[in-house]
């Protein structure tokens, strides 16, 4: 889990504070010839050293019996849907399956070296925050393979396939623009309609690789503002990386190869483009090679 930056900001000025008023005001006080000694203690140094241990062993001590509590999954099949209702890191075995899905409903919850087959939706997510999806497999699920709904999550190093279908979608994160931001991180999705897609939403998408969708490799859409890096999309069918519906995307050293035109659609945006704007949306590109198009108000500047 990724520790708090603004908590970790106050632990770091509260310690500069703590040092300054020690070394400038308090042991000269407590220590008379402090400035003397050119800042040696004497024997009192050994007394506060073992002072400074009892802190950190303290410290240590609570760090350890405040940690989430660990839930090792049966290493076989299991029958789900499986739901995780109490926070904690769940950790599956070399064999550990989940057929029918797993359900997330609370946060601060990890979930690692999982398989997860079937289900409406392989995982799913909702209103929950500090949630971590880490080398997780899931396949056949008949809409979104991983589904995130406001919340914050953290997904890395996931396999996600899909079935061929009119609405399926490998990864689906929607109307968490007001949370943190998301991340998806090398990750390899692969069939389906759609496979990252964002909706009002605030994500990053780094190092994934999207391959054979029939709809869009990786979109981001309905006002979020997200940024896709160093993502690999091929083989998908009318557009690579769309932008839309008024979001914000920067976009950077993606490789988008392969883009199938698809003229059954008679939609003039899906002709093959490896990156499309459109609906008064703003895409920001860098290093970034193929067909572009920017249609109905949206708007491509290369930097």
């Amino acid at each position: 889990m990724q520790a708090p930056l603004a908590g970790g900001i106050a632990f770091f000025t509260f310690a500069w504070l703590a040092a300054q008023v020690l070394v400038h005001a308090a042991l000269p006080l407590l220590h008379r010839s402090y400035a003397d000694d050119g800042g040696e203690l004497g024997t009192a140094g050994t007394g506060l050293a073992l002072v400074a241990l009892g802190v950190l062993a303290g410290s240590g001590g609570v760090a350890w019996a405040t940690k989430p509590p660990l839930y090792r999954l049966a290493n076989d099949v299991q029958r789900g849907p499986l739901v995780l209702d109490r926070p904690g890191v769940y950790e599956g075995g070399p064999r550990t399956v989940v057929r029918g899905g797993v359900i997330v409903r609370t946060s601060h919850v990890t979930l690692k070296h999982v398989r997860v087959e079937g289900g409406e939706n392989g995982i799913d997510v909702e209103q929950v925050q500090d949630v971590v999806l880490d080398r997780v497999t899931v396949s056949g699920a008949t809409l979104d393979g991983i589904h995130v709904r406001r919340s914050e999550v953290a997904i890395r190093d996931c396999v996600v396939r899909s079935p061929r279908g009119g609405y399926t979608q490998g990864i689906d994160i929607s109307f968490g623009l007001e949370e943190p931001v998301s991340m998806v991180e090398g990750c390899r999705v692969s069939g389906g309609a759609e496979g990252i897609v964002t909706h009002y939403a605030n994500a990053m998408l780094s190092r994934n690789r999207v391959s054979g969708t029939s709809l869009r490799g990786i979109t981001l859409t309905e006002m979020s503002m997200g940024m896709a890096e160093r993502n690999d999309v091929d083989g998908a069918l009318g557009i690579g990386i769309l932008c839309g519906d008024h979001s914000e995307c920067e976009l950077a050293a993606n490789h988008v190869s392969a883009v199938r035109p698809d003229p059954a659609s008679q939609d003039p945006t899906r002709m093959g483009y490896a990156i499309v704007s459109q609906l008064g949306a703003h895409a920001q590109l860098h290093a970034s090679r193929g067909k572009v198009g920017a249609f109905v108000g949206g708007t491509i500047v290369r930097r």
